[in-house]
Order: structure tokens, then sequence, then C-alpha cells
């Protein structure tokens, strides 16, 4: 095999790597969205603070997948300098002695200039260096805010908000709607609302919303009524 082959070879399977980031970044998207929208249909199966935990998962394969994608085109960005330096150079046999060079410890570290990073001798911030960079910045953000999610919503503070609502209230007015409707989840006033609501399922196996207006002390001033 001479140089040209060589090169051509090791060019081949860098702009590989160059292809699998884009495919590794629908595919980790396209999981998180579907779980999100397919949760829709089965709410009384699988909870929200479940879809949080499985979308922080999902977070942290695609953080180990873009940590190898950046191992595999380091290795073979090295191995193209290498031919281009010594013409006998072996792609293959060079790209896997500097793949296994590279630490991917290090190169997470040094995202926050904890240590150098591979191939170099100097401590520096690389959050936005490059594309690379900011899909690490993305996948460890997305990481941490869903178990945060999924650490809130899995531990709700469902009777403090019954306590306040009144309990023996809710289950008179649910039964109002339907006598066998099942309480699914309740929710408290928030910035985003300014009432209480409870999200039922109906013995037509339909769900609803129904819900509580309360004035400034916490009085229920209206309700219940489906918005």
């Amino acid at each position: 095999m001479d140089q040209l082959a060589r090169h051509s070879a090791a060019r081949e399977m860098f702009m590989l790597e160059h292809t699998r980031w884009k495919d590794h970044l629908l595919l980790f998207l396209g999981i998180i969205g579907s779980v999100f929208i397919g949760q829709q249909y089965v709410k009384d199966v699988v909870s929200v603070s479940d879809v949080f935990w499985f979308s922080a998962f999902v977070s942290f394969l695609w953080l180990c997948a873009v940590l190898a994608n950046r191992s595999s085109t380091f290795a073979w960005s090295k191995t193209l300098q290498e031919i281009e330096n010594s013409p006998t150079t072996e792609p293959f046999r060079c790209y896997h002695k500097i793949r296994k060079e590279f630490s991917l410890w290090r190169d997470l570290g040094s995202h926050f200039c904890l240590v150098h990073q591979n191939g170099d001798s100097k401590l520096g911030f690389h959050i936005v260096d490059s594309v690379t960079r900011v899909y690490i910045t993305l996948a460890l953000a997305m990481m941490c805010a869903f178990g945060v999610l999924a650490f809130k919503t899995s531990n709700p503070s469902k009777p403090d908000v019954e306590a306040k609502l009144g309990r023996q209230l809710i289950e008179r007015d649910i039964r109002g709607f339907s006598t066998d409707a099942k309480l699914i989840e309740l929710f408290a006033p928030n910035a985003m609302i300014s009432e209480y609501q409870a999200h039922i399922l109906l013995t037509s196996e339909k769900h609803r919303i129904i819900a509580w207006q309360v004035d400034n002390v916490g009085k229920v001033v209206k309700g219940p009524y489906s918005p």
C-alpha cells in the first residue's frame, strides 16, 4: 500500500467519524423526544418521573458516545498527520496506538480545566472550543437537568397539596364527575397556574382535568370545573 492509498483509507475513516456525530445526535434526541410523546398515551402506567430518569440515563449514554467519537476522530486526525510526515505509516495500526493512548477521563476533565487535554500541556477551559465540545456541554446539561426533574417529580408534595385543599373535598368533587373516577395526579397553584388542578381517569377510560380556583389565602372560590 503506497502513501496515497494509506492517506485515502485514513481520510475515509476520518470522514466516517463526522457522519457518526450527526447520526448519534439524531438518535439520542429522537429517543428522548419519542419517550416524552409516548408517555402521554400511558400516563397511568408510566409516571413523569420515570420518563425523566430514563432521559437522564439516555443523556449519560449520549455523553459516553460523544467522548468515544471524540477519541476516534482525534486518533484518525493524528493518523493522517503521521502518514503525511512518514509515508510508511500503517493507518490502522497507528490509529489503534493513538486511540489506546487517548484518555476519555482526561478529555472530560479538561472540559472544566481540571487537567490539560489530550495532546496538550496547558490547562484551559474548552467548553466551546469546537462543535464536539458543545455536544459534551449539552449532554452534561441535559443529564443534570433531567436528573433534577426526575428527583423532584419522584418526591412530589402530594400529601401537602391534599392537606391544603382537603382530601374529603377532593374525593367528593371527583365523585361528582364519575363515581369510580381515579385520581392520577394533583397540582398546586404555582407561577404558571393560579388554581388547583387534578388529573383524573374516568370509568370510560378517558382522562380529564378538573380545577378549583382559590383566592390569595388559598380558599376555594370556584370549582370544581373542567377547564
